[in-house]
């Protein structure tokens, strides 16, 4: 009897290895599938900031308008609380420059999240989207598909993610069970990220193909100025930048080498660039506005690297009287017709709604993405290591 038994529980073991590998297999893509860039943008913290304020540009619609692609009434940026991201790396700059002729198919992978500023935005932004799209199931889980027609890539999905958040990827990355989806590269990048309004990683060597082809493009065509430049990013294995008006940072930007002697002649380029920029600037400060000279003087004093490890850092302090000395300048600009103002030169885009048709009736079944979280946090919808639902990023 004993004998029976144990070979059962054998048997429901090997079973479950079984199905646990096959799982696994299922939630694995193959490297070069794997996201080399990731994104994460607060729109509400830059909306709110007091130089968004300074500058006029606290209402986000009037400068941007409508979203690409999108009708009049879809996707407005002003109902935007934040959008993020990762994309993979195409496989070649063709494939890239194809984008703008209406790819029938995407050859790279992505996955964006659009959280609104609440439930009712998200239902008009979703009611949108929805017209004319084909509901599609998949893996027992709700989709819809947009409608093929001229422009649109066969392989894109999106539904309604949460109360507040619409997501929409190509079918690779949707139908994964989480979107543990960045390159290892990527990964360690992100993890070094503080937080900010905006924040944008890049593994470099996972987009390595494309840089050699497009210094290769370029050979005989750089001017000698710009030769250290593209030195420098070919030295690099990472990049992270980030950006907030509203912390005492300003902006931090690192260049990750791709070894120790990488990282030093990555050092000496930057060095050489700011120590260039600081001797313009100090030459163009005295002739701004008085509000200028303070806060000018001490982000032309921040300009300087360092180096932690194969880090090369660059900081820039948020100054006192930034805010200000920014205003003024935008203002002074209008006033000479530059032109630098919110809509400026901008219409909101009438183009063709590629989502078209009616807003469904039935309420969405969300399909939920669970399981591994590559930017840290908890949740079935939080890939990017932030708490709720919405927050795949961190914050």
């Amino acid at each position: 009897m004993m004998r029976k038994q144990v070979a059962c529980f054998s048997a429901i073991a090997a079973l479950a290895c079984v199905m646990v590998a096959s799982d696994n297999s299922f939630a694995q893509i193959a490297e070069n599938q794997k996201a080399v860039l990731a994104f994460d943008i607060y729109f509400d913290r830059l909306a709110t900031s007091d130089l968004a304020k300074a500058t006029g540009m606290d209402d986000p619609s009037k400068a941007l308008g409508p979203a690409a692609g999108a009708p009049d009434d879809a996707i407005k940026p002003d109902e935007l609380y934040r959008v993020m991201g990762a994309i993979s790396a195409p496989p070649n700059l063709a494939s890239i420059q194809g984008l703008s002729d209406g790819a029938e198919q995407l050859d790279f992978n992505f996955f964006a999240r659009l959280q609104f500023k609440g439930p009712a935005a998200t239902d008009t932004a979703f009611a949108e989207m929805s017209k004319d799209c084909e509901a599609v199931s998949v893996g027992g889980k709700e989709y819809h598909r947009p409608p093929v027609k001229e422009g649109t890539p066969k392989n894109i999905l999106f539904h309604r993610l949460s109360s507040d958040v619409i997501e929409i990827a190509t079918d690779t990355y949707m139908t994964l069970p989480d979107r543990n989806v960045f390159s290892n590269n990527l990964t360690q990048a992100w993890i070094k990220m503080p937080k900010a309004a905006i924040r944008v990683a890049a593994d470099l060597d996972g987009s390595r193909h494309l840089i050699d082809e497009g210094l290769k493009m370029a050979e005989g065509n750089v001017p000698p100025m710009a030769q250290p430049a593209l030195s420098m990013v070919n030295n690099m294995a990472a990049l992270r930048i980030g950006l907030d008006f509203s912390s005492n940072d300003l902006l931090w930007l690192t260049a990750t080498g791709r070894d120790e002697s990488a990282t030093g002649q990555i050092n000496a380029t930057l060095g050489g660039l700011l120590a260039m920029a600081k001797g313009f600037g100090q030459q163009s400060l005295p002739m701004a506005g008085p509000d200028a000279q303070g806060p000018g003087g001490e982000l032309l004093a921040a300009l300087a690297t360092k180096v932690e490890g194969n880090d090369v850092n660059i900081i820039l302090p948020r100054p006192a009287g930034f805010e200000k000395a920014i205003g003024g300048a935008v203002s002074q600009m209008m006033m000479m017709g530059g032109g630098m103002g919110p809509g400026a030169g901008m219409e909101p885009g009438n183009g063709a709604d590629p989502f078209g048709g009616d807003a469904m009736d039935a309420p969405p079944v969300p399909a939920n993405a669970g399981g591994a979280d590559p930017f840290g946090g908890g949740g079935d919808a939080d890939p990017f290591g932030g708490g709720g639902d919405a927050d795949p990023f961190g914050n």
